[in-house]
């Protein structure tokens, strides 16, 4: 099926998550034959440098390559993660978040996924487990708004798992060059791949017991970052279909 891929994730302060998530990733790419890529984004500024116990488990492993990016000062996550493509030589490409150890083994669907032909694959978040109704509410409920207003091919546009062909990075290359740098890659790339665009459902845990990353001051501003995303997107392709029908007259 493929030969290599690369894992982008960001730097979670719990060290003995980020081990268990690099020891098992290694772990699921020997299963699949593969060279495995794992860049690890530092968005909250959280290390100084990449943790040692990384390092050896690279070093212990000639098919398992860590790549380690840090920012002087707390970035937006999505912003960071799509930046961090530009050190992923490697495609397939998947996106994910750090506590999602147990959805490694889902991998291989993605993988099938491009197999078959699509550039693009986003998680469905079917199942979650051990998250607050509250919290399921406004996620599908925000998914649903998202859809319905971009006419996005996917249920969930927010999914913690995403990955991207060899020819969706190069779209998202061009992307980030031809379009205003405050508007999402993620939104531009669902809505111009349209039926390159594959879903696959999983299901997610979540750690009981684990304090959110995230203060509630931070979850509003990233809410807020996102509903921005989404205004500055549709507003871009209002002027861009103005634009259009001005050509055609």
């Amino acid at each position: 099926m493929f030969n290599s891929f690369t894992v982008i994730t960001t730097a979670d302060p719990d060290k003995a998550l980020l081990a268990d998530f690099a020891a098992r990733l290694i772990e699921e790419g020997g299963h699949l034959s593969c060279r495995v890529t794992l860049i690890i984004v530092d968005t909250m500024a959280t290390y100084h440098c990449a943790p040692e116990f990384l390092e050896t488990l690279a070093k212990s492993n000639p098919r398992f390559t860590i790549k380690w990016r840090s920012y002087e000062k707390i970035m937006n996550k999505s912003k960071a993660m799509e930046a961090a493509l530009q050190w992923a030589d490697d495609p397939p490409v998947i996106f994910m978040d750090p506590d999602m150890a147990g959805n490694l083994s889902d991998i291989r669907r993605f993988l099938q996924a491009h197999s078959d032909g699509y550039e693009m694959v986003f998680a469905w978040r079917v199942t979650r487990k051990g998250v607050l109704w509250w919290r399921k509410l406004l996620t599908t409920a925000f998914s649903f708004s998202v859809r319905q207003l971009l006419r996005l091919p996917v249920h969930d546009i927010n999914a913690p798992m995403v990955s991207l062909s060899g020819n969706a990075l190069n779209l998202f290359s061009s992307m980030r060059h031809r379009l205003d740098a405050r508007i999402s890659s993620r939104l531009g790339g669902c809505r111009a791949l349209g039926d390159w665009v594959a879903e696959v459902p999983i299901s997610t845990t979540e750690i009981m017991g684990r304090a959110s990353t995230f203060s509630y001051g931070m979850l509003i501003k990233v809410g807020a970052s996102w509903f921005k995303d989404i205004v500055l997107y549709w507003r871009y392709e209002k002027k861009l279909f103005s634009r259009n029908q001005e050509n055609d007259l």
